[in-house]
């Protein structure tokens, strides 16, 4: 038998813990407000800062292609990037020694849209450098004299450089990847099984690099034409300096 101050008292214990139940769960549910509030914050901080790296690079190198795999690119000089649109007629040519009056392929983008306007309106993404990073089993064919080019983070692939650079050409952590390029001066790092085919004005500079291959067969004829004034106009001035490599490490 329960009196009616018994009854009372329980009567009040219940609404006090009900009250308690209904204020913690309020609490809960605010706190997991916040934590998604913050999280959503971190999210978007995240993407502007991603967004802000891409437009730093982009200021530094005026050019930027990365995070590609298993596919064919071609960069033409006006920055245009085409995906898996290369003949294998155009790779065998860009693969390939080239003459120095002809260092486009006939048919190939490249040619339809620089040759005509080459001298007359110089183009303003010839005159910025270009960032290749973090690519994949990639055959890629770039276009334009550049004053650098940069290569970053590369695994098997084959980068043709269709045009002399006109400053240097970095690579940094290239491995089992074959480049084709002409350029005032190459340096390379952290870098293994790597076979070049190239024209150099200055010795090869390797330092933290294993397996490297050097061929100085990047033009037909290896520049040889200098008396005709057309290697000038491709930017082929002076010796090809491709064996005198200088290794660091030693």
């Amino acid at each position: 038998i329960i009196c009616p101050k018994e009854k009372f008292v329980f009567k009040r214990y219940r609404k006090a813990m009900e009250e308690r139940e209904r204020v913690g769960g309020g609490v809960h549910c605010s706190t997991v407000t916040e934590s998604t509030e913050r999280k959503r914050e971190n999210v978007d901080a995240e993407k502007e800062g991603e967004a802000k790296t891409k437009q730093d690079l982009r200021s530094k190198y005026g050019g930027v292609l990365e995070h590609m795999s298993n596919c064919t690119i071609e960069i033409l000089s006006d920055g245009t990037i085409l995906v898996d649109e290369t003949t294998e007629d155009q790779l065998r040519y860009y693969s390939a020694p080239r003459p120095v009056d002809a260092l486009l392929h006939p048919a190939s983008h490249a040619n339809e849209k620089q040759y005509h306007h080459q001298q007359q309106q110089p183009n303003t993404q010839e005159s910025s450098s270009y960032l290749l990073q973090n690519l994949q089993n990639v055959t890629l064919i770039i276009h334009g004299a550049r004053p650098s080019l940069h290569l970053q983070h590369i695994q098997h692939c084959r980068i043709y450089v269709s045009e002399p650079t006109l400053g240097p050409v970095h690579v940094t952590d290239c491995r089992s990847s074959k480049i084709r390029c002409s350029a005032y001066q190459l340096r390379v790092h952290d870098s293994n099984d790597v076979t070049f085919g190239v024209w150099v004005r200055s010795g090869p500079i390797i330092e933290d690099c294993k397996g490297m291959v050097f061929e100085g067969n990047y033009y037909a004829d290896d520049g040889k034409n200098e008396g005709s004034g057309k290697s000038e106009e491709s930017g082929v001035v002076g010796r090809n300096m491709f064996w005198d490599v200088k290794d660091f490490n030693w």
